[in-house]
């Protein structure tokens, strides 16, 4: 039997907070790269730098996600299914299959 828990409780304050800063420096890795293969840009100077500080966002959330969160004390075996508030049980309607006449082959093509 299933716990009574949902799969995941919503997220917390410093939860949002770092996915925010890790969002942030996906969407900067992202843009300096669309932006550089456009070719429009004179200066790379400017998606270097956005690049670059895009990978340290990235490079800070995973390392405050690793501290704050600290996945190696609490995580999931996925060997106890989770709830997912379905308690309700439908009948499934029986499949009723009479015997038919075998298909016939197909025709072959031209």
């Amino acid at each position: 039997m299933a716990s009574k828990q949902p799969a995941h409780p919503p997220l917390e304050d410093q939860e949002l907070f770092i996915a925010a800063i890790g969002g942030v420096g996906l969407a900067l890795i992202i843009g300096a790269a669309v932006f550089s293969g456009f070719g429009t840009v004179e200066d790379t100077s400017t998606l270097t730098v956005a690049a670059i500080v895009g990978f340290g966002a990235l490079v800070l959330a995973a390392v405050l996600w690793w501290g704050a969160m600290r996945p190696w004390e609490s995580f999931d075996d996925l060997k106890t299914p989770y709830y997912t508030g379905h308690d309700h049980h439908h009948e499934h309607p029986q499949l009723h299959v009479e015997d038919h006449a075998p298909c016939p082959r197909p025709r072959p093509a031209r």
